[in-house]
């Protein structure tokens, strides 16, 4: 399997992390740290909808009283953004703007032959195997390792069905102000910087701050295919404190000012998050950040 799910058992003091903006359900960072400080009282059953994707047990209470008093938007993760099609919709269009597959010939047999829509196939089945691929062993900064990227200033137009209304909620993320660069929506707008990365089955991504003068202040990373953590880190008196993010295929993640500046973020190839493990498997994330002007840095 390609995505693997946690387990629905957390501590008492991980639930109750949603919020609800219009219809789109979200968990934040600050809510996280205050509900660790004051874990409320009553107990409520968790289901795969409403646990927390947001672990910041490990933090010191220094820490958690800091983070609690950030603003809302500071750190917040979508964890539905995208819809099963939409996924598709995104991880096809990705995969044609790296390009470099080199698809095996499916052998001809008996056996009932397999879906030929691209549609209708899984996103284990659109990304195939790491064999498929010819992955970097190492970035030029030695931070990310069996990977492919590339910076997107348009789409594709083969794989751009369904793609510019997708595009245009997430780049709304990062600037609320931006249109389509284009009358067709598949051209990157000029206030927003985007990029798509590709992780094959081995690949990490090693903790590391984003350089101040590559873009602004904002942030969001769309996660496609296998679960993995994305992990937060900074340096205090006791050593490094982290906490954890649980990012599973269709979420999205927003990082603001200090959040994306003073702390360092990787991405493990496989980690431990509540008893479980996820990692693994291939993983596209699309990355949007606002540009960067003498405002924002």
């Amino acid at each position: 399997m390609l995505v693997h799910h946690c387990k629905t058992f957390l501590p008492r003091t991980l639930r109750y992390a949603y919020s609800t903006s219009a219809s789109l359900a979200s968990q934040s960072l600050r809510n996280a740290a205050r509900i660790q400080l004051h874990p409320p009282d009553a107990f409520v059953p968790t289901n795969k909808e409403e646990r927390a994707l947001i672990d910041v047990t490990k933090l010191p209470k220094t820490l958690l009283a800091e983070l609690a008093k950030l603003p809302t938007e500071s750190f917040v993760i979508y964890p539905r953004f995208l819809t099963g099609d939409e996924q598709r919709v995104l991880l096809r269009a990705s995969l044609a703007k790296l390009g470099g597959k080199r698809r095996r010939r499916r052998r001809v047999s008996n056996a009932q032959p397999g879906p030929t829509d691209p549609a209708s196939l899984s996103l284990e089945e659109l990304f195939g195997a790491d064999e498929d691929y010819d992955f970097e062993e190492g970035h030029f900064d030695g931070v990310i390792r069996d990977y492919r990227e590339m910076t997107v200033s348009s789409w594709p137009e083969v794989a751009s069905a369904g793609l510019p209304p997708i595009l245009a909620r997430l780049y709304r993320l990062v600037d609320p102000q931006s249109t389509p660069g284009d009358t067709n929506g598949i051209v990157t707008p000029p206030s927003v910087q985007m990029h798509v990365l590709h992780l094959a089955s081995s690949g990490l991504i090693l903790p590391h701050v984003d350089n101040v003068e590559a873009s602004g202040s904002v942030i969001a990373g769309v996660s496609l295919g296998d679960t993995r953590v994305l992990r937060m880190s900074r340096a205090t008196d006791e050593g490094d404190a982290t906490f954890d993010v649980l990012l599973e295929s269709g979420s999205v993640y927003v990082q603001r000012d200090d959040m994306r500046y003073k702390w360092k973020h990787e991405i493990p190839n496989t980690a431990q998050f509540h008893r479980s493990t996820v990692g693994g498997g291939q993983r596209m994330s699309v990355m949007l950040r606002d540009r960067f002007s003498s405002h924002t840095a």
